[in-house]
């Protein structure tokens, strides 16, 4: 009998120290912090049970009373993750958005950034994992889009950028309702995997663009049609591999270098920049004696890596248009 009533004692006071989730809360806070020169700022996260916060949340530009009204300038590494909002509102006074803030928010459809915002950067991981946002508009003052910013956004369909300069790697790997993008003229680069097995159809890469990543749109299925500006001097290994519809590609004659598979501590990486491509046409922007130079300097060479087979063969087995 004691060793029963002590068990239940026992199992009692255990049940008494797990908190009761379903009726813990959460809210938006904002911590007070000063800068160098003294001014005072808030940041703003959330608080509490995350997945409680729902509905819309409208951080506002101004928070606090008396000497401790201050502009909300930044919002925490995670600060908004896994919670329920399906919209949020972000101020033009937030200069700065943590890593992850917004990361594994299912039901998050709507980001709306206010007018005269002067954000510069979407960080690492931002948005990753929002299966439910549709379309996102970048203010005009984000320069960068940050490593895995939107990975596997799977219902994104629209982003506006208007004068980013760097995509990150991964920042919309897996996106595979995204169509279509329009790159800004003020564009440089595309990292590592950026559109790896989005759903892109048609892709055109500005002359501002110098470098494209490995595998950057690797997997994409559904893309048609490949346009690579005059900036680009080498299409990396992977670029453009296993695009299965694609069928029209369009070279300028500033590319002088295309290469084969790549690997990575002698572990094979990915395979050719064409390969598994299914092309019947290229255009081509130079000189048929410019073709033949480009066809030396590209890596043909078949790897056979797990029963796959890895090649350019494609891109060299198209109708070619000169000129």
């Amino acid at each position: 009998m004691r060793k029963i009533t002590a068990f239940f004692i026992s199992a009692v006071t255990a049940l008494l120290c797990v908190p009761c989730i379903s009726g813990c809360s959460a809210k938006t806070e904002y911590i007070l912090k000063t800068d160098g020169d003294g001014n005072k700022y808030y940041i703003a996260g959330c608080s509490g049970f995350a997945s409680n916060l729902k509905g819309e949340v409208v951080i506002p530009s101004y928070y606090g009373e008396g000497e401790d009204y201050a502009p909300v300038t930044e919002i925490s590494e995670q600060g908004f993750s896994a919670t329920s909002i399906t919209k949020i509102t972000i101020p033009a006074t937030v200069t700065k958005i943590g890593q992850a803030s917004f990361a594994y928010n299912n039901l998050l459809e709507s980001v709306v950034f206010e007018n005269g915002s002067k954000l510069e950067e979407i960080s690492r991981g931002a948005f990753g994992y929002c299966p439910a946002l549709k379309e996102i508009s970048l203010p005009a003052t984000v320069k960068s889009v940050g490593i895995m910013a939107f990975y596997n956004c799977t219902s994104l369909e629209s982003v506006g950028m208007h004068a980013v300069e760097n995509i990150g790697g991964r920042a919309f790997e897996y996106c595979s309702s995204l169509r279509e993008v329009t790159f800004p003229e003020t564009l440089g680069s595309i990292g590592d995997r950026a559109f790896y097995f989005s759903g892109l159809k048609e892709v055109s890469i500005p002359d501002s663009v110098f470098e494209i990543g490995y595998a950057s749109f690797h997997s994409c299925t559904s893309l048609e049609k490949a346009s690579v500006g005059a900036g680009v001097r080498v299409i990396k290994s992977g670029a453009f591999g296993y695009c299965t519809s694609l069928k029209e590609l369009c070279l300028s004659s500033s590319v002088e270098k295309i290469e084969g598979a790549r690997y990575v501590d002698d572990e094979f990486y990915c395979g050719h920049a064409f390969h598994s491509c299914g092309i019947s046409d290229v255009y081509y922007g130079g000189t048929a004696e410019e073709w033949e130079e480009l066809k030396k300097n590209t890596d043909n060479k078949s790897v056979t890596v797990n029963d796959t087979v890895f090649d350019n063969g494609a891109l060299f087995g198209a109708k070619l248009h000169i000129g």
